[in-house]
């Protein structure tokens, strides 16, 4: 699973989610971009916690907020 893309474009501008993020994973500013830059598949944003915060913080459901990856 990976973060859907729809959810990267809102934390791009969301301050709030990405505080939130850093406060909650003890991170800077520059983890959280690099984790929403790179979207490894089942990575960092992908931990429950996170996909809960994002939901709450950019009022979507949680369903929205993860993708399945992509085959190649």
């Amino acid at each position: 699973m990976k973060v859907s893309n729809d959810v990267l474009n809102l934390l791009k501008f969301n301050i709030k989610a990405r505080a939130r993020l850093m406060y909650e994973f003890d991170v800077s500013e520059q983890t959280v971009v690099r984790w929403a830059e790179l979207n490894k598949p089942d990575g960092d944003l992908t931990r429950v916690k996170a996909v809960k915060l994002l939901a709450e913080e950019l009022k979507m459901p949680v369903d929205n907020i993860l993708m399945e990856e992509e085959l190649v």
